[in-house]
């Protein structure tokens, strides 16, 4: 359990949090997994910006943790420029295929969307990053993607969350021959402590770069923008065209070379005296009571961060096939019995959670003080987030 704040019986401070609260003057990196967070570090010691830190992280988390978050899936994000008033969503989502329609899927899948290649969509990640790093960021891909290309080619400890994820989807791996040679060579899923290397992303980054380095003499954003059409107009776009023709998904170049993400002004909404800014419909909803923990209780990032969750049912769940459960509302027990209880004489079915369990999320927040300008970080116990400053 967390500790109170305040003091203890000794009257000594205390810890008021799970976890440390990591603290720094100059610059701070919250990931979903601690070498993400490394890597962002590292990219802000370097002189980089806050920009050219996410996308390391990004990036490595695409590696380390793309049995959740891969390179050829989503990334939408949030940019807030220095001496701008402008803060601008990247949607960072892609789309279905032209070819896929709803009679389709009536007429062959009984109105089902089926396990299979049908699912794929255009892959956002990238356009994401590399746009981000035009527009926003001061370096180029290759000083960017220098950690996620090293532990995509000489590997990383699998994390106990991913080896559990992994056994979880056994099935999946194993009828996707290429991803379950890594994760589950032999029909095997890997186990925590399993050092998986992936050769075939690691070639990705590194084509990447070579694409980005011939164009260099053109300057930055023109670099990044060949690294961009080489994935959505280029050799590597008619690649994925093809390997989606051949295992039955109707992804085409066509989809690939029409597809861009967009930029756009965040939503925003006042509360208090505040401005919370969000991405819109595909926002992550923990985010906002998160913030609210810290402005109406002024607690500590780490400490609401880790304070006990609630999370309806009653809503379609954002992912096929969008199921949802009217009336449930699932608490860690680490919500008192008492609010328990009065939850339910208001008409809710009430389902306890063991406390910090990784289904209520995994949050990553950033605090600065306005007066001193400490930076201070809040990075969820409940999966493998970690945080990193200086």
């Amino acid at each position: 359990m967390a500790l109170a704040h305040g003091s203890d019986p000794a009257g000594k401070s205390v810890m008021p949090a799970l976890r440390p609260i990591v603290m720094g003057r100059c610059g701070m990196v919250v990931a979903r997994h601690y070498l993400a967070a490394q890597a962002g570090l590292r990219v802000l010691q370097a002189g980089g910006n806050a920009v050219d830190a996410g996308v390391a992280a990004g990036l490595v988390v695409n590696v380390v943790h793309n049995d959740m978050a891969g390179f050829g899936g989503v990334a939408p994000a949030i940019v807030s420029m220095a001496g701008s008033s402008r803060v601008t969503a990247i949607s960072g989502i892609g789309r279905f295929p032209e070819a896929m329609s709803y009679e389709l899927l009536q007429r062959e899948h009984g109105g089902k969307l089926p396990k299979s290649p049908l699912r794929w969509v255009t892959p956002a990640a990238p356009d994401t990053w590399l746009t981000a790093l035009r527009v926003f960021g001061s370096m180029t891909f290759a000083e960017v993607a220098r950690d996620a290309l090293y532990h995509a080619e000489h590997g990383y400890p699998v994390h106990y969350f991913q080896a559990a994820n992994v056994a979880d989807q056994a099935d999946a791996y194993a009828a996707a021959p290429r991803a379950g040679a890594v994760y589950a060579p032999g029909g095997k899923p890997v186990t925590a402590g399993t050092v998986v290397r992936q050769p075939d992303l690691a070639r990705t980054f590194r084509r990447l770069r070579a694409v980005a380095e011939s164009e260099c003499g053109t300057g930055r954003a023109a670099a990044l923008a060949a690294a961009r059409h080489y994935v959505y107009r280029g050799d590597m776009a008619r690649e994925l065209a093809e390997w989606s023709r051949q295992a039955g998904g109707l992804l085409t170049y066509d989809d690939l070379a029409s597809f861009s993400v967009g930029l756009e002004d965040a939503v925003a909404t006042t509360y208090r005296g505040y401005t919370l800014h969000s991405c819109g419909p595909w926002s992550q909803g923990p985010v906002l009571p998160m913030a609210l923990n810290i402005l109406e209780f002024g607690m500590p990032a780490q400490v609401a961060v880790e304070a006990p969750r609630v999370a309806s049912f009653s809503f379609p769940a954002t992912t096929y096939p969008n199921a949802y459960f009217p009336g449930d509302l699932h608490c860690e027990e680490g919500v008192p019995a008492g609010v328990r209880q009065e939850l339910g004489e208001m008409g809710h079915q009430v389902k306890v959670w063991p406390n910090l369990t990784w289904q209520a999320g995994g949050l990553c927040v950033i605090q600065c003080d306005p007066n001193s300008g400490v930076l201070a970080a809040g990075a969820d116990p409940r999966r493998e987030t970690y945080a990193a400053g200086y």
